[in-house]
């Protein structure tokens, strides 16, 4: 799965790994795909601002008619098909078949990921404001699960999430709108009736404090680029470079255009590698990167179809801590864990 915080910087990175994909999630997607960065505003014409490149000018206009295009097609959806939250309501499942015109949204709004993928996602998860739609996130090749919706929802990763596998994996299909301010205890009240009443699924939902192994991630972050020499590279530009980007793996790199990836901070950074190895990372790191940082997923296995052991919890944070600076030590720690209870 390939999360990724809502901004235009991030999604683009996640969009062009995950069409590699079909059956990667992607979490959230831009919206609308590159139309979403700002537009700025044009200066006038004199000495100091000379007339704006035409070539700039016209991708400015293209992105602005995206960004159009979709806010309508948006509405529509809110109007006619019910994508939206009533008054009190945090979250919702848009049950398929899903409208026609859901697809032209997805060709429309994010059209970079229309064109690696042309079929529509098996899912999507919007935000609602009250008044308006945003599109958040997508997944290829089956439904969200439970784990996919409580990550989409409250940030909660799998690694934070205990109970039966075939409970928490199981695909849920439909679309998701979501109120991103409520709160925890909100969305998990509501999310746990659609889950009894909808979907015949008898569970309960609450946290609660559990005594785990955990790696605690501390020190001062110093970013070093991993060198890709060794790296098997993507065929069709057959490009070799440094990376600006923190590398993900374990035994070896993988093939540098699979495997998904993403962008944010250093503690959905922690968040990820955490999910990676299915070992919960606490952040107690003293001196922390003053931007956002980048990050790349490797895949499990070499091009020719050679597994790759990089998801080994120990492999991963010592390479994670030559690129980083960060140590990271195994402790056995209380914490908190959302926990996914049947009910009998």
């Amino acid at each position: 799965m390939i999360r990724i915080n809502l901004s235009i910087r991030r999604v683009l990175f996640g969009l062009s790994l995950a069409a590699c994909f079909l059956s990667s999630q992607i979490t959230p997607a831009a919206e609308p795909d590159a139309a979403s960065t700002s537009v700025p505003e044009e200066k006038g014409r004199d000495e100091k601002n000379p007339p704006a490149d035409p070539a700039k000018k016209s991708s400015t206009n293209r992105l602005r008619e995206i960004r159009d295009s979709s806010a309508s097609i948006l509405e529509e959806l809110v109007e006619k098909h019910g994508y939206r939250l009533d008054e009190n309501q945090v979250i919702a499942r848009v049950v398929p078949p899903f409208p026609e015109l859901r697809a032209t949204y997805y060709k429309v709004g994010h059209p970079g990921q229309a064109k690696a993928i042309q079929r529509p996602p098996n899912a999507m998860t919007f935000f609602w404001d009250g008044k308006r739609l945003k599109g958040w996130g997508m997944t290829f090749g089956e439904p969200y699960n439970l784990v996919g919706i409580l990550d989409s929802a409250l940030k909660i990763k799998k690694q934070d999430i205990e109970g039966p596998e075939d409970v928490i994996n199981k695909p849920i299909p439909g679309d998701w709108v979501i109120r991103p301010e409520a709160s925890e205890e909100q969305v998990l009240k509501e999310l746990e009736a659609i889950l009894q009443r909808q979907l015949e699924l008898p569970v309960r939902l609450a946290f609660a404090k559990r005594v785990r192994t955990v790696y605690v991630a501390r020190g001062k972050y110093q970013f070093t680029a991993v060198d890709l020499e060794d790296a098997e590279t993507d065929q069709k530009t057959q490009k070799k470079s440094k990376s600006d980007r923190i590398e993900i793996y374990g035994e070896k790199l993988g093939p540098t255009d699979l495997g998904g990836g993403g962008a944010g901070d250093l503690k959905e950074l922690l968040g990820w590698v955490g999910r990676w190895i299915e070992v919960p990372l606490i952040d107690e790191v003293e001196e922390r990167p003053s931007e956002d940082v980048v990050w790349h997923l490797n895949d499990m296995q070499d091009k020719r179809g050679n597994p790759l052991d990089n998801r080994n919890p120990e492999l991963v944070l010592k390479n994670l801590t030559a690129q980083t600076g960060l140590t990271f030590k195994k402790e056995y720690r209380a914490i908190r864990r959302l926990i996914v209870e049947p009910i009998e």
